[in-house]
């Protein structure tokens, strides 16, 4: 008896061991960091059970783009941003799954970029194998993460699903760059006081980008990636089972394209769902949108470009959620220290903004 005593806990300290060093290895990414998925996801995790009236979804465009305090600070909705970067269509639908084991949401906002063939991988999952991995690591156990790895390693053959379940697999070259992060991260807290948005803090300064005034435009609809649409029905299906109003949404980007925005108004007609496109003259008219000032590169808006984004769609999300309670205390207690970011944010972009304005002699596009 005591010998099988000493191996039952013999087994629970390699059990425990193992799983200490699979969180201490794992790479995380926090809210210091240029892209903090790590602390988007555990973040989504501390919000209160059905607290979450709008729930984003998309990629790193997405992440960018809407800021949930913004929104509550203007409107009493509460929302949460769980897009990631590189955030594929297959990712958006299992956390959405994932997310409605904790959250009812009203509304889901889906970015529609990565419906189509990425332009920086030919993968066939449109996401490379590291951007995937950060979506995943920290989503919690349960069949959902389960059969997303089966989904993964099913399109894409070159990753292998015991990496998934033993990430020191995958992560064991890592023992070279560890920090003391990656030990005190058992340590502190893991809420995302920005409520996933991603706040960038740079100014493009050029313009290489032109608007289109209408799907007219296009000669014939855009293809979407086989998978993706898939994935985008099932996403369309569930939201319609659990009577969440889905609204697709582009972002301001240089891969869009009138031909992509016409394949996406004929499905949201289809669908009878919601498409608002950022892309479009008269909607970049109406917002004062100035793509040189607002946007940090080709893809991603600073704070600047975000807070006319935000505002715009808050009419939609008006329209569809109907507000129960007048106060958060999650939103509440951080509506300060957000206030001080925006103010900061917006002076450092300011100043960005005069610079690049006196060194091209004033000119604007």
């Amino acid at each position: 008896m005591k010998k099988i005593c000493a191996n039952l806990a013999g087994c629970i300290c390699f059990i425990l061991i193992l799983a200490v060093l699979t969180v201490v290895f794992t790479p995380k990414y926090l809210e210091n960091d240029e892209w903090p998925t790590t602390s988007t996801v555990l973040g989504f995790y501390e919000m209160e059970e059905d607290s979450v009236d709008v729930l984003f979804l998309g990629s790193s465009q997405s992440m960018t783009s809407f800021i949930p305090q913004e929104i509550y600070n203007e409107t009493g909705i509460t929302s949460y941003n769980l897009s990631t970067e590189q955030q594929n269509i297959l990712l958006s639908y299992y956390w959405l799954k994932e997310a409605l084991r904790t959250q009812h949401p009203k509304v889901v906002v889906l970015d529609c970029d990565f419906l189509f063939p990425s332009i920086s991988t030919d993968n066939p999952l449109n996401a490379e194998e590291p951007f995937v991995r950060k979506a995943m690591d920290f989503m919690r156990w349960s069949p959902i993460k389960t059969q997303a790895i089966r989904d993964i390693c099913t399109y894409d053959t070159d990753q292998d699903q015991l990496s998934y379940y033993f990430p020191l697999l995958r992560y064991h070259g890592r023992w070279k760059y560890l920090k003391k992060e990656d030990v005190t991260f058992f340590f502190e807290d893991h809420d995302s006081e920005l409520k996933g948005f991603n706040n960038r803090i740079w100014v493009m300064g050029e313009n290489d980008y032109h608007t289109y005034d209408s799907i007219d435009e296009a000669d014939k609809p855009a293809k979407m990636m086989e998978n993706m649409a898939g994935y985008l029905d099932r996403i369309e299906e569930l939201c319609r089972q659990e009577q969440i109003d889905l609204v697709l949404v582009k972002t301001p980007a240089t891969t869009w394209s009138a031909k992509k925005a016409l394949t996406m108004e004929n499905y949201a007609k289809e669908h009878g769902i919601t498409f608002v496109d950022y892309n479009r003259s008269d909607v970049f008219h109406e917002m004062g949108y100035l793509y040189e000032q607002d946007m940090t590169d080709a893809l991603h808006p600073n704070m600047k470009g975000a807070l006319k984004l935000t505002s715009y769609l808050m009419p939609v999300l008006k329209e569809k959620v109907e507000i129960t309670q007048q106060t958060d205390p999650q939103f509440e207690e951080t509506r300060a220290s957000y206030e001080k970011t925006k103010e900061e944010t917006m002076e450092e972009l300011w100043k960005m903004t005069e610079k690049t304005l006196s060194t091209d002699g004033g000119k604007q596009e």
